[in-house]
């Protein structure tokens, strides 16, 4: 066995991605000059598992999204959430990492957290998963002049520089309660769904605080400085970067998509009804639309109008409260249990309180239960995070005088046919 080749022995034993990585030669080196000039991402189920906030009961681990800066191995953004990796993921994570930090850091209470790094990236390179080709992530990246580059097939390597950091970051998180290390033999029998104790929220807030304070602020050999060190040289030095003009049109313009047609009753998308009287106004009837929607909130959709803008299009009823879509297809499953086969909005949200208080009642609650109201309570909580801010509207009108009367003309609507 010794006498055989070497590769050939690691493939038989391994398997051949282990022989590619110990034995491929990777000659070469990957030399950015400027910030955002590559920036990489990818997804990671991170190795803890969360607790739910009520009962402080185990639901299983997050998925990590983290998108880094080659030129300075800054962390430009992250988003963690207990959905698979899709291109929301993709999408949330870019509107964090091209966006100022200062609203999203407020919205958490960390506002003393010094975190300036932020711009449109001229490159986005990423590997080959079916979201990172998928056609909103295309479409957006092409909306705001985004190079979109993908690694080569089984080549690891080509994004070493996002593979250290999480592999830096889950290190890091190995040290948490509830931690589920990398494999079996490390865990060594460790119970990691009793020791479990952070929340999704403190979560998220210690990986802000992990980044701003230890990561970016820790001597990197390859840089000779910090990342916060070297962004905030380089951008002293007059590098220019461009931030998105509209931070919420930026984010719509990475979410899921989907081609629409205006009809009498509007527009229907996963069996509700949207209509808005601004439609007709900028839509035919029967004409092809672009609609984009957060599964997160599906409440209301964003169509695209002539000028490029997005216009929002609420519910038909807007009476009907607002739902994610992964509650829509739980609904569907409810009924389709149920043996109903006439799935339309009323019989959705039917459902959907039906189930709403079969969770609300259980008396043991499952993993798969308290997952659920994890989900519900998390979609609640970033709702009332990105609900937008009016500022009050000072009314000319005095309504302490009574109104006086004007004539009026009573009469039947004219029809013109």
């Amino acid at each position: 066995i010794n006498q055989l080749d070497p590769r050939t022995r690691t493939r038989t034993r391994l398997g051949a991605s282990a022989a590619r990585r110990e034995h491929d030669p990777t000659p070469g080196h990957f030399h950015v000059e400027r910030p955002l000039d590559s920036v990489q991402i990818d997804h990671a189920l991170a190795d803890i598992i969360v607790v739910d906030e009520r009962d402080r009961e185990a639901i299983g681990r997050p998925w990590l999204t983290m998108a880094i800066d080659v030129c300075s191995r800054g962390v430009l953004g992250f988003y963690v959430t207990l959905e698979p990796p899709s291109v929301t993921s993709i999408g949330l994570c870019l509107g964090q990492a091209c966006l100022p930090k200062g609203p999203w850091l407020a919205a958490r209470n960390l506002e003393h957290l010094h975190w300036p790094l932020c711009g449109l990236p001229k490159v986005l390179r990423a590997d080959n998963g079916r979201d990172f080709r998928s056609a909103p992530l295309r479409r957006g990246c092409r909306e705001h002049q985004i190079k979109l580059d993908y690694r080569p097939m089984a080549t690891p390597h080509f994004g070493g520089h996002i593979e250290r950091l999480i592999g830096s970051v889950m290190g890091r998180i190995h040290l948490l309660p509830g931690t589920t290390f990398s494999n079996p033999r490390e865990r060594k029998g460790y119970p990691s769904e009793q020791k479990a104790a952070m929340t999704l929220v403190e979560f998220e807030q210690w990986l802000a605080l992990e980044i701003t304070e230890r990561y970016h602020r820790t001597f990197h050999r390859g840089l000779g400085a910090t990342p916060l060190g070297t962004w905030e040289h380089l951008t002293k030095s007059g590098a220019n970067f461009q931030i998105p003009g509209d931070p919420t049109r930026f984010r719509i313009a990475f979410l899921p998509m989907q081609h629409r047609q205006l009809h009498r009753t509007g527009l229907q998308l996963f069996n509700l009804h949207y209509w808005s009287d601004a439609l007709p106004t900028f839509v035919r009837r029967d004409e092809p639309l672009l609609i984009r929607y957060d599964p997160r909130d599906m409440s209301k959709i964003y169509v695209k109008a002539p000028d490029l803008s997005y216009a929002e299009i609420p519910y038909a009823d807007i009476r009907c409260p607002p739902i994610s879509l992964w509650e829509i297809r739980a609904a569907r499953r409810h009924l389709a249990k149920q043996g109903n086969t006439q799935i339309n909005q009323t019989a959705l949200f039917r459902a959907h309180d039906e189930l709403n208080r079969l969770v609300a009642v259980a008396v043991s609650e499952t993993r798969a239960t308290r997952r659920v109201r994890a989900r519900r309570e998390g979609l609640d909580r970033e709702r009332a995070l990105n609900k937008p801010t009016m500022a009050p509207t000072v009314s000319a009108v005095d309504y302490s005088k009574e109104a006086r009367e004007l004539p009026v003309e009573l009469g039947l609507p004219r029809i013109h046919r």
